[in-house]
């Protein structure tokens, strides 16, 4: 008997997959788009590539906040989640980039 193949689009592929809605009283910062309508979630290697880092760039608000509730949701140390106030980024250790956009889409961002 031949198997058939199901081709399902992405699009309905995410939204079948339900994004698990974290219990927090709103958020105090809003983290906005890019012009291409993702999250401005980036990674970066250092150090001869050495070091890992993932940038959320585009926050306005209470950035502490993010920080602390970023570094809540990976368990990372203190030392490893930093804000840097004048570029409006906030630099976590690791690449990191799927859990934080996971953490940000169930925040309504």
């Amino acid at each position: 008997m031949l198997k058939q193949r199901i081709r399902v689009s992405r699009a309905e592929a995410e939204s079948r997959i339900p994004t698990p809605q974290i219990e927090l009283p709103p958020p105090k910062y809003h983290i906005a788009r890019t012009a291409s309508k993702n999250l401005p979630i980036y990674t970066d290697y250092k150090r001869g590539g050495n070091l890992h880092l993932t940038t959320v760039r585009k926050i306005t608000g209470d950035m502490a906040a993010l920080r602390d509730e970023l570094r809540v949701f990976l368990n990372k140390k203190d030392e490893d989640v930093k804000v840097n106030t004048l570029t409006a980024h906030v630099i976590v250790k690791g690449h990191h980039h799927v859990d934080i956009a996971e953490f940000l889409k169930s925040r309504g961002m």
